[in-house]
């Protein structure tokens, strides 16, 4: 079954979830318009074992004001980059395809980064922000490691 695209304004991740999670934008607009300035792009998502579906693809039309694109090299380096960017892309995609909003950091010896919430469960999100061609390998192994948490969780990983 083929579905729209799917739309969303990346600054809305600022007023979706409970943390700051604005300060993610720039490094997300970054991470995704490599070469040239840019107010939008679309991704595809791939959704696993979501719902009673084992694995679908979902096309995501990401939109932005011209004001969220940097206009200084951001002060970090390129993994921290990536991995904000990672964290800001998760906040899209939680919020939009399954309803859940980033509630707090996790702390320090939790395994994973954000507690998030369906306003009746709380689950453990972790997000890997790594660039690379063949992500399954890491994907099979985080996914391995975190099953053996004693709580709901949610894995998330970004390229």
């Amino acid at each position: 079954m083929e579905h729209a695209p799917e739309m969303y304004r990346l600054e809305d991740i600022g007023q979706t979830h409970a943390i700051g999670a604005a300060l993610f934008v720039p490094f997300t607009i970054v991470r995704l318009c490599s070469e040239s300035p840019a107010t939008d792009t679309t991704l595809t998502v791939e959704l696993r074992n979501f719902g009673d579906v084992s694995s679908q693809q979902r096309t995501l039309h990401l939109s932005w004001s011209s004001t969220s694109v940097p206009t200084q090299p951001l002060g970090v380096p390129e993994r921290v980059i990536t991995e904000w960017a990672a964290y800001g892309i998760a906040c899209v995609v939680i919020a939009l395809y399954a309803g859940l909003t980033v509630r707090a950091v996790a702390a320090e010896g939790d395994r994973f980064d954000y507690w998030v919430d369906d306003g009746q469960y709380d689950y453990g999100l972790e997000v890997s922000g790594t660039v690379g061609n063949d992500l399954e390998p890491r994907h099979r192994a985080k996914f391995v490691s975190y099953a053996i948490i004693p709580m709901a969780w949610m894995a998330m990983w970004s390229s």
